[in-house]
Parts: structure tokens; C-alpha cells; sequence
């Protein structure tokens, strides 16, 4: 498969809830509040700048290098003026009522684009976002809210979503599929199960799809699936894996953590999914996205000189403000001969049974310990 894109573009989708005549009757004007900025501003202006910056931007730290990469770019426009909203109808936490003396709902527009590469100029899309600025005193901080369906994500929405501690007991399963040119349809890759509780983890990778769906690891003449608990090794942690040895014999063995800011169960569940199901949103950064009905998403396709097109596709569920699903897919499509193929890729990641996950921990492993 080609190189995929690297410049992404956004598609709103505009979704419409149907509700009852009886849910009509009962407005509900409450705005529920995801962040309130620490800055202080001297003007609504200046806030709704620092709302730009703040929550539409990304950049990226590069440690090594000691500089700061960035990934997308967002100018203030114009700002429109929606009115002032009751303070009763914002679910102020206490601290965020002190010194508080009004609020006003704004219609901002902004340009966003992906930082361009070096001498390109950066394509810039424009987008308009709700923002609700708060009064102070004389000073003026803006507030973040869900964003509403056809606007971009923020960045303290992804925050909250992807916060650690909702996610500390939670079963999460990802599969792999893919296309060549020659396959009829998307073939199983691989599979992958976790499941998280502060006592314990597990995970198995398979490689044979009837071995995943009937969720027994095992092994055949080409691989084994792998399979690993993470456990309590005293005051750290261990993960003790199984392995398969000279005439297919079965061994468990243990490792244990080397990592300093990982010594209990909870560091490392949390370790795992920021950095293998999370890390998505480094590279593709909030507001790269457009809020949908049922999460966020977004779709580029980009066709070349030669009438072969690239595309990229990603589909945030969110449910119960947790991320529950996310799905990806990377195509490429062409023509030869009269006849079109295409190569795809595709990830379908679930995160389910939160609250009633359990890892029931086999004898072998706690022997392997012992060893």
C-alpha cells in the first residue's frame, strides 16, 4: 500500500435527535462544563483568543531536541455575541463560582489547519465554535463546553474523556483487518484482548481468527497467540507470560518491571491505554475532528495526477463521557486494465464492561513467580 496522506481534511456531519412532544416540553438550558481557563484576560476578546490558542492548537514537546513541534494551527476571525446565560444554567463546580459575576455565549469563527511542512503554506479550513466567556470581577476567562454536533473537538473535551481513572476497570478489545489488491474483501490480521481491574491484567494477542471469536488462545503450526498477565510481584509488578517450548510444551514465565513509575496494577493499566489506544490524539489532535451525534470523526480523500485516491477515516464513539469505540481505516484505490482495486487497512477498537471487568489469575502464574 502507498504512503497514506499527510495532510487530513475535515467532513461535518450534521446530525438530527428526534424527540418525543413530551421531552419538547421540558427545556433543559443547562451547560454542562468541561474547563474553565486558568488565564485571566483584560477583555472578552483577549479570551476568546486564548480560546483559540488553547483548545484548538496542538503542539507536541520534542525532549530531545528541546523544542516545541507544531501539529495544528488555529487563528481567531470574528466573534458574534449569542447573549447572557443565567448563571444558574452553568454547572459552576464551587471554586469556579468564587468571584464569578456573569456569562455570555459567543459564535466565534476561526481558520484551522494542519502545520504545513517546510516551505508550504498551510491550507486552512474555517470552522465556528461555541464559546462561553465568564466574568470575573473586571478580568474574563473562557469556558469550555461539549461541543456541539458540526463543531471541532477541543482539547479539554479529549482531556476529559480520555481522563485515567475511568478507564481503571474496563475490558478493551482491537482488530486488525486488511485488503490487498487481490483479496475479494478485508481479511482478519490479528486480535487483541485487554482487560483491566486494579488487582490484575490480562492480555492475549491472537493471530487465528476462529481461535479470537471463540476467545480460546492457542496455538498452530505457524504461531502461538500471546497471552500475559500483569500481577503484584511484592512492591512492584510483574508480567508473566506463556510461551511455548521444545515439543510444544507450555512455559510460563515472569519479568519483572523495570520501570520506576509504574509499580502497581493501576500505573500500568493506565500506562497501557494512554499510550496504545490514547496516543491517537497526538497525532491526530482534537480539533481535527467534527463532533457527531454519537462521538467525532473525521474523512479525508485526496485523488493524485493519476486519478488514484487516498483515504483516511477515523470514528470516535463516545458514550457516558468515555471513549467506547474507535474505528480507523486507510485506503488506497486505483485503476488498471478497466478494473479498479484497492488496499485497505482498518482497526476496530471496543471499550466495554466498565465497572464489572475481572481477571481470574491461573495457578501457573503465581508459581512462576515463585521460581
Amino acid at each position: 500500500m502507498k504512503k497514506m496522506l499527510k495532510v487530513f481534511g475535515i467532513i461535518t456531519i450534521v446530525a438530527c435527535l428526534i424527540v418525543s412532544v413530551i421531552a419538547c416540553d421540558k427545556t433543559d438550558n443547562s451547560v454542562k462544563v468541561v474547563a474553565v481557563s486558568d488565564s485571566e484576560y483584560a477583555s472578552v476578546e483577549d479570551a476568546l483568543k486564548g480560546y483559540v490558542k488553547e483548545e484548538l492548537a496542538f503542539s507536541m514537546h520534542l525532549d530531545l531536541m528541546q523544542q516545541e513541534l507544531d501539529v495544528v494551527l488555529a487563528e481567531y476571525v470574528s466573534h458574534e455575541s449569542k447573549g447572557e446565560v443565567a448563571g444558574d444554567n452553568i454547572k459552576l463546580s464551587d471554586d469556579q463560582k468564587t468571584g464569578f459575576v456573569s456569562a455570555e455565549k459567543f459564535a466565534v469563527k476561526v481558520k484551522i489547519a494542519l502545520a504545513p511542512n517546510s516551505n508550504k503554506e498551510a491550507d486552512f479550513s474555517e470552522a465556528t465554535q461555541t464559546v462561553y466567556v465568564l466574568k470575573y470581577g473586571e478580568k474574563y476567562k473562557f469556558m469550555v463546553s461539549t461541543p456541539e454536533i458540526g463543531e471541532r473537538v477541543t482539547n479539554s473535551y479529549v482531556k476529559m474523556l480520555t481522563e485515567g481513572s475511568k478507564y481503571e476497570n474496563c475490558t478493551v478489545t482491537a482488530v486488525g483487518m486488511e485488503k490487498e489488491e487481490e483479496d475479494e474483501k478485508p481479511i482478519f490480521n490479528s486480535a487483541t484482548e485487554f482487560k483491566f481491574t486494579a488487582e490484575a491484567s490480562y492480555s492475549v494477542k491472537y493471530y487465528d481468527e476462529t481461535r479470537y471469536n471463540n476467545r480460546a488462545p492457542g496455538k498452530d503450526e505457524e504461531r502461538y497467540d500471546m497471552v500475559s498477565y500483569v500481577v503484584k510481584n511484592g512492591d512492584s509488578i510483574a508480567a508473566v507470560n506463556k510461551t511455548y517450548g521444545a515439543d510444544d510444551e507450555v512455559k510460563w514465565m515472569a519479568i519483572n518491571n523495570s520501570a520506576g513509575d509504574v509499580s502497581t496494577i493501576k500505573d500500568y493499566n493506565k500506562s497501557m491505554i494512554q499510550t496504545y489506544i490514547f496516543s491517537i490524539f497526538n497525532s491526530i489532535p482534537a480539533a481535527i475532528y467534527t463532533k457527531t451525534a454519537n462521538g467525532f470523526e473525521f474523512k479525508v480523500e485526496e485523488v493524485d495526477s493519476d486519478g488514484d485516491k487516498e483515504t483516511v477515516e477515523y470514528k470516535i464513539t463516545v458514550s457516558d463521557e468515555k471513549v467506547t469505540g474507535i474505528y480507523m481505516i486507510e485506503a488506497y484505490t486505483w485503476s488498471a486494465n478497466d478494473k479498479t482495486y484497492v488496499d485497505s487497512f482498518e482497526s476496530d477498537i471496543k471499550i466495554s464492561a466498565f465497572g464489572s471487568t475481572t481477571v481470574t489469575v491461573p495457578s501457573e502464574v503465581t508459581a512462576a513467580l515463585n521460581k
